[in-house]
């Protein structure tokens, strides 16, 4: 009984140690910036381009899901045309060929570099900002006057100041700021298609 005890309070803390993250983020101007980047984002897709997403380990999980999210349904009952969104992981044969024949760092460079357009949203998803595969395609972005957005964790690393804009959790737990940045990823993505119900670029089918 004392071991469940133990574990249950873990547990707590965890899910405490979560709420208090969030509500710092309450407290500062991240909500102003998600609302920033969601403006950019719908002002992007309006005009014929496209999101793209990317990120390592969980944050690729969550680079695949919000591109999901705007590709396919986001809302139960909002029915709507897909939005122009797609994440650079892409099937195991190109990230192993690219690994192989010029190396891991380039692999998210590479794929922007070939699938993305001017004015398009890079959008790279990092608890570090300093995954060298993160900053390459951040320094791609800029050459190709791609807007460069990040979500990233306690200081922001190097891609802090490669990013036009960023949402940046106050905690150096890898946990906390995934949770943070899913939740972020939920309510942009959110926002953005209500402006683009609003601005009549979509509508309920």
């Amino acid at each position: 009984m004392n071991n469940i005890l133990k574990h249950k309070k873990y547990i707590e803390n965890i899910f405490e140690d979560s709420i208090r993250v969030k509500k710092e983020i309450l407290n500062n101007s991240s909500i102003d910036r998600i609302v920033q980047m969601a403006e950019d984002c719908s002002k992007s897709l309006m005009s014929g381009k496209k999101i793209l997403f990317c990120g390592n380990g969980g944050s690729a999980g969550d680079a695949q899901h919000l591109a999901a999210e705007l590709l396919i349904r986001l809302r139960p009952g909002f029915n709507r045309k897909g939005l122009r969104s797609l994440s650079l992981l892409q099937d195991t044969s190109t990230i192993t060929a690219c690994g192989n024949d010029y190396g891991f760092d380039h692999v998210f460079e590479r794929q922007l570099e070939t699938l993305g357009d001017e004015n398009d949203v890079l959008i790279a998803i990092s608890t570090s900002g300093n995954s060298k595969n993160i900053i390459n395609v951040l320094k791609m972005a800029k050459l190709m006057n791609i807007n460069a957005f990040a979500f990233l964790g306690g200081s922001g690393g190097e891609a802090l100041n490669l990013c036009d804009n960023y949402f940046i959790v106050p905690s150096e737990i890898t946990g906390r700021i995934q949770e943070a940045h899913i939740t972020a990823g939920h309510a942009m993505m959110e926002c953005i298609e209500n402006i683009l119900f609003e601005k009549k670029f979509v509508s309920i089918r």
